[in-house]
């Protein structure tokens, strides 16, 4: 699909964003001319330049240069983000027809939803480093809590009658039982020997920060998963019409359909890959009908 066949008003939407980009880099270009200007003057070893204007120059150095820094880094992301929807626009069939998705502004404000916005991913993050326990946790603890309470065997030797009785205990649970590497007398690894003298409790106190890490069932976590990207879904439409409203930047972080304000119909079809790819990098579900 090209970006020409958009639907007219996010046509508009997207050659807005375009020349926002050409704006932003050259407030980016003229910001660091400044800064060289600067740079050269303090560097000169003329005698043409008054001692104000190198005090000048020196005093205003700093704010210049960092205002540099946020112009091109603000003309940087805003030209990522624009080449990204660029490549999403074109890796869509030719014959989709993109719908747009009219939002409500009333009661919303840009601040307000970027806050929430961030708070969400934030959580959404969390939940997908996080995923729900396997149905079989509680045999793979005790399986691994067998496998230390049997690696906590102590190593004996001289037990026959008139030999020197010798024990040594294991330092780790990989201690080479053939050589002696790893084993120690009168000191041993606490873990395995509690593993050994203690399976249920070392079994229940990892279950229990198993659940304190991931709480929610997989059931309770595929629900707050959904509800949580779509939620993210919604306000991401919202933030992306306060922007064209308001003027400023468009979120890095916001999909390329809710910036130009548009979704996939019902029947997708191909295209619905190219939303599913974007959503695994994203973090965000694709927009539905």
């Amino acid at each position: 699909m090209k970006p020409r066949q958009l639907p007219q008003p996010r046509l508009s939407r997207w050659m807005d964003l375009g020349e926002r980009v050409e704006t932003l880099q050259q407030e980016a270009l003229a910001a660091e001319a400044q800064v060289a200007r600067l740079r050269t003057l303090l560097s000169s070893r003329t005698t043409d330049k008054t001692v104000e204007e190198t005090n000048a120059a020196a005093a205003s150095f700093d704010s210049v240069y960092a205002d540099a820094q946020v112009k091109r880094s603000r003309a940087d992301a805003q030209g990522r983000l624009s080449l990204s929807i660029k490549k999403w626009i074109e890796a869509l069939p030719g014959n989709t027809k993109l719908i747009i998705q009219h939002v409500s502004l009333d009661g919303h404000d840009l601040a307000r939803v970027r806050v929430e916005l961030a708070k969400l991913r934030d959580e959404l993050r969390t939940l997908q480093g996080n995923p729900p326990a396997s149905s079989d946790i509680g045999k793979r603890i005790d399986d691994l809590v067998a496998d230390w309470a049997h690696a906590a065997r102590p190593m004996v030797r001289g037990f026959a009658a008139g030999q020197a009785f010798d024990v040594r205990w294991p330092m780790a649970p990989d201690a080479n039982r053939q050589n002696g590497n790893g084993f120690n007398i009168g000191e041993g690894n606490g873990l395995l020997l509690f593993a050994a003298m203690f399976p249920a409790e070392l079994s229940e106190l990892i279950f229990r920060a198993i659940h304190a890490a991931q709480p929610l069932s997989v059931l309770e976590h595929g629900e707050r998963v959904n509800a949580v990207t779509t939620r993210i879904h919604e306000l991401s439409y919202i933030e992306a019409a306060l922007v064209e409203r308001h003027g400023g930047d468009h979120s890095v972080d916001a999909s390329p359909w809710c910036i130009l304000g548009v979704r996939l119909p019902a029947d997708e079809g191909d295209a619905a890959v190219e939303v599913r790819d974007d959503v695994a990098l994203r973090h965000e579900s694709a927009p539905s009908a």
